[in-house]
């Protein structure tokens, strides 16, 4: 996945320029996929850890129900789309890299919950919330399936529920991303206020 909008914006405009059709795929299918985001992103940076929100929110729309992408892209860009989709996955699904696969809007609100409460435990006895190691060995998992874990940790993520910064491990280790929460916007899901749902593989045709 591009670090953010411009840098994809960018690489579909190289095959325009030489009038040859141009297809980008941003791959995002599992939250771990962001771990790389630990060595060219700068989440000190204010601007540059808001625009990698940007590109996850980009994805995780498209697959959270059907916003048009290229609207979506043109959106932060600074742009509209001043016509019909010509063609995103989202507004024509035979071209996406599945078409066959089916989507069901469920609840993930309990899921949602138990992983807010992990991390906050964590932190709250002075020890790191690692991305990695949440995702793959973190309790919260077994509240729902794979997919909807999955699902779920990039809709908080791009709704701004979760934060992800760098840090470095214990003894001068390799950087790595930890997650934090804000309090303020996790309150609302924790205390029933807000419900959490995602999309999810339902059939495959």
């Amino acid at each position: 996945m591009r670090s953010d909008s411009r840098a994809l914006a960018q690489e579909l405009g190289r095959a325009c320029r030489q009038n040859q059709e141009s297809k980008g795929n941003v791959l995002a299918r599992h939250p771990e996929l962001l771990s790389s985001a630990a060595f060219f992103v700068d989440f000190s940076d204010g601007g540059a850890a808001s625009a990698h929100r940007d590109m996850v929110g980009l994805v995780e729309a498209g697959r959270q129900g059907a916003r048009c992408r290229r609207a979506h892209l043109l959106e932060l860009l600074g742009s509209s789309l001043s016509g019909p989709c010509s063609g995103c996955d989202v507004c024509n699904p035979e071209i996406a890299p599945n078409p066959s696969i089916e989507y069901a809007l469920v609840s993930a609100t309990k899921c949602a919950c138990s992983l807010l409460q992990e991390v906050q435990a964590t932190q709250s006895f002075g020890r790191t919330a690692w991305f990695v190691e949440l995702l793959r060995r973190g309790r919260w998992r077994s509240e729902c399936t794979t997919a909807e874990a999955n699902a779920t940790f990039l809709r908080l993520y791009a709704s701004g529920v979760l934060d992800l910064g760098v840090s470095c491990h214990a003894g001068g280790g390799a950087r790595a991303l930890h997650v934090t929460v804000n309090k303020e916007k996790a309150a609302k899901i924790l205390e029933g206020q807000l419900e959490v749902t995602v999309w999810c593989i339902a059939r495959v045709s």
